[in-house]
């Protein structure tokens, strides 16, 4: 019986994930984000291979030598080490850490895997994880709870590490990618329970198949919401975000809290493009939005692109001088030379509007925003001339 659940369960998961593999695939995303997403699918399916052929042999459904379950259940332990990792990758790379792009740090999180996978072999001699006895059964031995640890270790810095550069990092955004990688991490981890309770039925290859397709919805939401070039948020998201808000304010659900919203635009943009061509323009607008996500960092704040040069922060403060302090933040990171090019010559003028309850809907807060960076440039435009 438990042989038949193994085989229609884990048949099942292949399949599905075969077509999301595909899907992936066939996306014309091929980014950092979607090889390691595409990666980890593989994986998991070479996991899922793995289980249903131990499944079947401890239910007696197959017959191997003792030589070869070992090595089955080497390489079942091996696959859980390379999901664990991989789903790791997948995680900062969502939190953009930055570990994928620093060569010592990608080096230095390996070492555990590249550890695990030169020991776990050893086991089947000296027996500290588990082993084979002479009728062929799998033994836990007295470091079996390492062995887990390596094996969910990974999944769990992932989450740890989310959670935490979630309290760093307040933005709207970073919530939403938070909230999808926790449940990416619980999936696997209650399924991994739930198998070490009842271990004569497949559950953890539906845990693992649950959360990648889970992930994937949750990364078309992001294409919907997120802009194609700088990867911040797009219009769409930004009116999302101001609905809630002005229903959040008329329920008096403001907390007393301060909203205001910065309207920006490049200054000599179409200059810009014009001598240098628009590759460069295009360079040039994902440096400036890396500015407004690092200045961001460590406010309540939603920052996106609405379109073209024309980006959009808004602020929840508690004062007007926390929103002049971030202004002042964004003016200088602009001019870092580690973070924008010095031939960009980036500036911004900043059209500021602090919301309140007689401004009734999100296209007069918009106009309103508009019609104060307009001022501002015709201010600065008078002032140079």
């Amino acid at each position: 019986m438990y042989a038949v659940t193994y085989l229609i369960n884990n048949i099942a998961c292949l399949v599905i994930l075969s077509v999301l593999f595909h899907r992936k695939n066939s996306s014309l995303n091929h980014g950092t984000g979607a090889r390691l997403f595409q990666s980890l699918i593989v994986a998991v399916m070479f996991y899922v291979l793995l289980d249903l052929l131990a499944g079947l042999q401890e239910n007696d459904a197959i017959i191997l030598s003792h030589t070869m379950t070992g090595l089955l259940n080497i390489l079942f332990f091996d696959a859980s080490y390379l999901v664990s990792y991989l789903a790791f990758l997948y995680g900062e790379y969502q939190i953009e850490s930055g570990i994928l792009s620093n060569a010592k740090k990608t080096a230095l999180v390996s070492i555990p895997l590249i550890l695990l996978l030169f020991i776990t072999p050893l086991t089947l001699r000296y027996h500290f994880f588990f082993y084979i006895d002479e009728g062929g059964n799998y033994v836990k031995g007295p470091l079996y709870a390492v062995l887990l640890l390596g094996a969910y270790g990974y999944i769990m810095a992932m989450g740890i590490r989310a959670l935490y550069k979630g309290t760093k990092k307040k933005n709207y955004v970073l919530h939403d990618r938070i909230t999808s990688l926790s449940t990416f991490v619980i999936f696997p981890l209650l399924a991994g329970f739930l198998q070490a309770m009842f271990t004569g039925i497949s559950i953890i290859c539906l845990g693992g198949t649950i959360a990648l397709i889970q992930e994937s919805l949750s990364s078309l939401d992001a294409m919907i919401t997120t802009d194609s070039l700088t990867h911040i948020n797009n219009r769409t998201t930004l009116v999302q975000y101001l609905d809630r808000m002005i229903a959040e304010s008329h329920n008096g659900d403001s907390h007393c809290r301060k909203i205001f919203l910065l309207w920006m635009d490049m200054d000599n943009f179409k200059q810009l493009n014009d001598t240098l061509g628009h590759l460069e323009g295009d360079r040039a607008l994902i440096q400036f939005a890396n500015v407004l996500k690092l200045t961001a960092d460590g406010y309540n704040s939603l920052i996106a692109r609405y379109g073209g040069d024309e980006f959009c922060a808004l602020l929840k403060v508690s004062d007007e001088t926390e929103k002049d302090r971030f202004i002042e933040e964004l003016n200088r990171n602009m001019k870092k030379p580690d973070i924008v090019d010095p031939k960009y010559h980036l500036s911004t003028s900043i059209g500021c509007v602090e919301y309140d309850t007689t401004i009734q809907n999100i296209p007069d807060f918009l106009r309103i925003a508009d019609h104060e960076l307009y001022r501002i440039k015709k201010e600065k435009k008078a002032g140079l001339s």
